[in-house]
């Protein structure tokens, strides 16, 4: 009887901590958009055209390393900071760059103002490790390309 009490004791001590932690409810509520564009810097990671549009690169547009080393900063404020990071395409250019962003139409478009002439980019995803963005390119003529950009931490 002692073998069993015994037993029995030690199963309560041990299935007590796991029942109650695995009823423990997280309570910590979802990051937003901003939360996960703030959190940290972003680095390019690749890019290239979506042919069919169904959000993957079919066709990678390799960058030269003064792109790929590039450093984004988004600030809560709504303001941003572009580094060059350690090569830079033209030696003359700022080291670098302040710019503004917003998000816009329920938080699905990306606007970098002062990056580029179209500032404007869909955000296909988003979450703690990577941005993955996307612009549709009017050549004329009835013909638009899908540009993607994959960001990383």
């Amino acid at each position: 009887m002692k073998n069993r009490n015994f037993t029995l004791l030690a199963f309560s001590v041990f299935a007590f901590p796991l029942f109650f932690a695995c009823s423990k409810k997280d309570n910590k509520p979802a990051k937003t958009k901003t939360d996960l564009l703030v959190q940290l810097n972003w680095k390019y990671d690749n890019s290239g055209f979506d042919t069919d549009k169904n959000g993957t690169i079919d066709q990678d547009d390799p960058q030269d390393a003064c792109i790929t080393d590039n450093i984004y900063t988004f600030h809560s404020d709504g303001t941003g900071v572009a580094d060059e990071g350690a090569t830079k395409c033209d030696p003359n250019d700022p080291q670098t760059v302040s710019f503004t962003w917003e998000l816009k139409t329920n938080d699905t478009i990306l606007n970098a103002g002062d990056l580029s002439d179209n500032t404007d980019a869909t955000i296909l995803s988003l979450d703690d490790n990577h941005l993955v963005v996307y612009e549709d390119i009017d050549l004329g003529g009835g013909v638009v390309l899908r540009y993607i950009s994959i960001f990383k931490h």
